[in-house]
């Protein structure tokens, strides 16, 4: 998978689009949020058929099982590669809080509001606390 040329411009105008959006599921969730990151930043969708078929955690989970994956990880995996060390992501890296995906930036990464407990927007969840890290 290779990034464009342009790729910081589109990851940019894709999180100044999302950023006071309010959650759904499978509109703008943890999956679909890092998917659209990697497609703003590649043209590659790998959520391309997920979106849009689930509106709750269980019928996510349920559609992800039906599909081969037994968490949103694996599908990462599957999609990106091995996982590597949070300490080696770089901005546009998807990582991982939580069991949920999010875009890293430089000492941060986004997710959307409801890892955090909050409905709307994206919060900052700081290096420290990634538990995994693919490269985009």
């Amino acid at each position: 998978m290779t990034r464009r040329v342009d790729w910081e411009h589109r990851l940019a105008d894709y999180l100044d689009s999302v950023r006071a959006k309010r959650y759904a599921f499978g509109s703008h969730d943890c999956l679909t949020h890092a998917a659209n990151a990697v497609k703003a930043m590649t043209g590659a969708d790998y959520a391309r058929g997920l979106r849009r078929k689930y509106r709750s955690m269980a019928s996510g989970i349920r559609l992800l099982r039906e599909i081969g994956y037994d968490s949103i990880p694996a599908l990462v995996t599957a999609k990106l590669g091995d996982p590597i060390p949070p300490a080696l992501a770089r901005r546009g890296d998807i990582v991982l809080f939580e069991g949920s995906t999010g875009v890293a930036m430089t000492d941060f990464a986004y997710f959307v509001g409801n890892v955090a407990g909050e409905p709307d927007g994206l919060v900052r969840v700081p290096r420290a606390q990634w538990e995994s890290a693919w490269r985009v």
